[in-house]
């Protein structure tokens, strides 16, 4: 896992600070190393997407300490969730959002699921990176002016992303409760969305 927070962080470049469930709230220049090289092309994606890989293989074939994994897990999932939030909410360049950064964080954050099953946050980013994803072709007009969540259309919401984010959900809770844990950020952030995406209307939220 570490190798995997070290391969990302390096891959993606140097530049940009955005929030994140830390608990400082803020992830520093350093530990989250930006998102703007990722941005630019295929790239540096295609890199993080090799790293991730081989990463994986490797450590399913040697596997990895828990108390390592419990240590290394909070930065690796910070850095998937700012390539995500880049996507959701781009921060240049001329569209409000980047599904491809979004489907790529989505893609790592199944990878590290894969790796780390037994750890709830895992589960809980997951959870809340399917249901944010979910409403990607609402968020925007055809004007190319976000829309806010109470006025979107929710009929074009990904119902699979939803099922699957709160399948993740429910896993999330389900090992907390098992190891006798507190929900994390990400597993509380999950719960919220999910509200919203159980609701037909905003009005029901």
């Amino acid at each position: 896992v570490i190798q995997l927070a070290v391969a990302l962080h390096h891959r993606i470049g140097k530049q940009h600070v955005r929030r994140a469930p830390q608990r400082g709230g803020v992830v520093d220049g350093q530990r989250a190393d930006g998102v703007h090289r990722a941005e630019r092309g295929a790239v540096g994606l295609d890199a993080a997407r090799g790293d991730a890989d081989e990463v994986g293989a490797e450590l399913a074939e040697l596997g990895a300490a828990r108390d390592a994994v419990a240590v290394r897990l909070p930065a690796v999932l910070a850095v998937v969730y700012l390539i995500f939030n880049e996507g959701y909410a781009a921060t240049s360049g001329d569209s409000w959002t980047r599904p491809a950064l979004c489907e790529e964080a989505l893609r790592l954050a199944r990878i590290l699921a894969s790796l780390a099953p037994a750890e709830p946050e895992v589960h809980g980013l997951v959870a809340l990176l399917e249901i944010q994803a979910s409403r990607l072709r609402a968020r925007v007009g055809p004007d190319g002016q976000p829309i806010l969540l109470a006025d979107q259309n929710r009929a074009h919401w990904d119902q699979l992303l939803i099922r699957r984010g709160l399948n993740a959900l429910r896993r999330a809770e389900d090992q907390a409760a098992a190891l006798e844990r507190p929900g994390g950020p990400y597993a509380l952030q999950a719960a919220i969305a999910a509200c919203h995406a159980r609701a037909r209307t905003a009005g029901e939220t």
